[in-house]
């Protein structure tokens, strides 16, 4: 069985700083096999590929997708064979299979119109059911999702520290075909765990520093701090 995690982020998130020749080392350390780079509202596959060119790392799979902020909230296309341009839930899932990729549900308690969850939940393929900057609560519910839909699981690092905290047990695999097999039967374990809080302040931090965006940065805290974030 190999380890591998279905939601990571490089430094061309907004809020991220992590370099994905360190991120491939330190995954690998920690007994992952591959990764699934979703930045923040970019398909960063082409960069990437370039920061990588003439380089081989021996058994390791980097699968390429966006995470991509919609109406209803955060939705993963994993896989596409392009950039994904709309913003509106359902339209979104309809591109993402037109560009030949996988809709997923991230953190399905968290950052989403609730009052829309099972609408959200019947329209994606796939349902993530452990985020590793979820709370708790908010993966307990999430695990409740298990039996719906094929699931992944995702640390959601933003940071080196992050990196490998879940990771979806899957039979051996050599390319984007063998992962697609494995989830939709289901054939996975998982490792859960979750991050410690403060490392979402060092990416709000991070966030507020590349975009200039201090209002949001401090709304956001006074949420955190006041147990107020969903």
């Amino acid at each position: 069985m190999k380890g591998f995690d279905f939601h990571v982020h490089t430094k061309y998130s907004y809020d991220s700083l992590m370099s994905i020749r360190k991120m491939i080392k330190i995954a690998k350390k920690r007994g992952l096999s591959g990764f699934a780079v979703v930045d923040h509202d970019v398909f960063s596959k082409e960069n990437i590929k370039k920061e990588l060119r003439n380089t081989t790392y021996e058994n390791f799979l980097i699968i390429f997708g966006i995470e991509i902020k919609t109406n209803w909230g955060d939705l993963i296309a994993l896989n596409p064979t392009e950039e994904i341009n709309s913003k509106i839930f359902l339209e979104c899932i309809d591109e993402i299979k037109e560009k030949d990729g996988i809709s997923i549900l991230p953190h399905p308690y968290r950052h989403h119109e609730l009052r829309y969850i099972q609408e959200m939940i019947r329209n994606v393929e796939w349902i993530e059911i452990w985020n590793g900057r979820n709370t708790r609560e908010q993966n307990n519910l999430s695990l409740t999702l298990k039996d719906i839909k094929p699931y992944t699981v995702g640390s959601d690092a933003h940071t080196y520290r992050e990196l490998g905290c879940c990771k979806l047990k899957l039979p051996d695999f050599n390319n984007i075909k063998d992962i697609i097999k494995s989830v939709n039967t289901k054939v996975g374990t998982f490792e859960m765990k979750e991050s410690p809080h403060w490392v979402h302040y060092c990416s709000s931090i991070i966030g507020t520093i590349k975009t200039g965006n201090y209002s949001d940065f401090l709304r956001g805290i006074i949420k955190k701090l006041g147990g107020g974030e969903k």
